[in-house]
């Protein structure tokens, strides 16, 4: 998907790419793979010789937030599931549950940042319960805005992430290692 250079909400950058001479390092979210740099960044990365890491996104475990009880991301697999989100990019959600071999019965994707009332969730619970999943999944930023509904979340596993840096040469943990370095010369210098 190409992205436009435009600012929110026009497109997606919240500043200007000139932003960028600012930065210690750029780090690309969701970018599993190689791809080029927009034009402008890879200009002002070779001006200014700032460090590009990967990072990508990866299920963690999943979470039923009443007690805290946690779940391996196999724990999936074979699973009959009914999911639902209100996030910006669902299609990211859906592909993490079938990676992981769910089943999915029902899918459901709101509006990125919905706020969920409770005609939604009785609607949720009388469609889910018909399908008889074994699982209701949705993502943690979907069950931030129903922590006014605890009832509602005792039914759900909340799928929880983690973000990977990408290994590279300098490695990131070498140069958080140098910065932090750096940081702590100067405090002794001064």
């Amino acid at each position: 998907m190409r992205r436009s250079g435009r600012h929110l909400p026009r497109g997606c950058l919240r500043e200007s790419i000139d932003g960028l001479q600012r930065a210690d390092c750029l780090i690309l979210t969701r970018s599993e793979t190689e791809h080029s740099l927009h034009p402008d960044v890879a200009k002002i990365v070779a001006a200014t010789g700032i460090p590009v890491f990967r990072a990508s996104h990866r299920f963690r475990d999943m979470v039923r937030l009443s007690d805290n009880e946690t779940w391996p991301p196999d724990d999936l697999s074979g699973k009959k599931i009914c999911a639902f989100s209100g996030i910006a990019r669902p299609e990211s959600f859906r592909k993490l549950l079938h990676e992981a071999g769910a089943e999915i019965l029902s899918f459901i994707d709101f509006p990125d940042h919905y706020a969920y009332d409770h005609r939604d969730l009785e609607e949720l619970e009388k469609f889910f319960s018909t399908l008889a999943a074994d699982y209701w999944v949705t993502t943690e930023k979907d069950a931030m805005r129903l922590a006014g509904y605890p009832g509602f979340l005792k039914e759900i596993r909340v799928l929880r992430m983690e973000m990977a840096i990408q290994p590279s040469t300098p490695s990131f943990e070498d140069f958080i290692m140098q910065r932090l370095r750096g940081v702590s010369n100067t405090k002794l210098r001064s």
